[in-house]
């Protein structure tokens, strides 16, 4: 059940929230005095609505776990091809130590002989 005033859950039983009664016992009204009681507010209605979450149907999960495998399969062939990529940096890295260098004459080198 809702406060008659604020619309929060209250316990069974009771009519006003804890903290509605305490605003009400500042303001103190004479017994007999008409009063207007606001309706429940539409959007608490909705609050609660909303948080009563239905298991996902059959059609649903099978369209999540597509979806799911799209990924994962999408992230495989990025990784696969970022692997490839930085396999031929590194291969033609290493080539690229073992050529000489332009100018340089291998067999003009001398050798000390000791």
């Amino acid at each position: 059940m809702g406060c008659l005033k604020c619309g929060r859950d209250v316990e069974e039983g009771q009519i006003f929230c804890h903290a509605c009664l305490e605003n009400m016992e500042r303001c103190p009204v004479k017994p007999g005095t008409p009063i207007s009681l606001p309706r429940p507010r539409e959007e608490a209605t909705a609050r609660k609505a909303s948080r009563l979450k239905l298991p996902p149907t059959p059609e649903e999960r099978v369209k999540r776990l597509r979806r799911r495998c799209r990924w994962i399969s999408g992230l495989a062939v990025l990784f696969l091809i970022a692997s490839i990529v930085l396999g031929i940096v590194f291969l033609r890295h290493l080539r690229n130590d073992r050529k000489p260098q332009p100018g340089q004459n291998y067999s003009a080198m001398e050798t000390t002989e000791g």
